[in-house]
């Protein structure tokens, strides 16, 4: 190997490593720049999209409001809600 190869190798990896730095940060500021362009973008979204689901909300709740059939305020069938009868198991005598 060739000493001249090995120093210009060197200093190739000096140059490198003392731009790095540089690249990670600008690397890192256009990722922050992006996702504060990103989260601007939702935000302003935001409001109009709950005042969009309240009005489809509403929207569906008049229109089930209207098709629903009336309650009379019986909400169980005659004579009161039915009891609940636990099927007996076979193995246990004691109940």
């Amino acid at each position: 190997m060739n000493m001249d190869s090995l120093i210009g190798r060197l200093i190739t990896l000096l140059f490198a490593l003392m731009l790095l730095p540089f690249f990670v940060s600008l690397g890192l500021q256009v990722i922050c720049t992006l996702f504060q362009i990103l989260l601007s973008f939702l935000l302003a979204l935001l409001p109009w999209l709950i005042l969009i689901a309240f009005a489809v909300g509403a929207g569906a709740a008049l229109t089930m409001r209207r098709r629903l059939p009336r309650r009379n305020g019986n909400y169980f069938p005659p004579g009161g809600a039915q009891p609940i009868h636990r099927p007996r198991d076979p193995r246990r005598d004691f109940d």
